[in-house]
């Protein structure tokens, strides 16, 4: 008997039970404080962020964080980012 697992919308991919798009900027931060050498300080603001985001959002999927990139990054971010997908400065309206 085959066992195919499949990917629901409900499991959201987790680190340690915290959703990545909630934890997203304490890990960045965290990462990025130990390189300079002020990583308390950088997860203090870090986890503030990570808790504003999560009231705010709600812990935002990340199917609708990718969504939210796309939109609002500069062209050449997006471009680096998300190399197979159109452009999204060309926005085409479809009537």
């Amino acid at each position: 008997m085959k066992s195919y697992k499949t990917f629901e919308l409900s499991e959201e991919p987790k680190l340690i039970g915290i959703p990545i798009t909630t934890g997203l900027p304490v890990i960045i931060l965290t990462v990025i404080g130990l390189f300079v050498g002020l990583a308390l300080h950088l997860f203090i603001l870090g986890a503030s962020l990570s808790f504003i985001m999560h009231v705010k959002f709600g812990g935002l999927p990340i199917r609708q964080f990718w969504g939210v990139l796309y939109w609002n990054l500069p062209r050449k971010l997006t471009m680096a980012l998300f190399s197979k997908s159109p452009d999204s400065a060309n926005r085409l309206y479809i009537r």
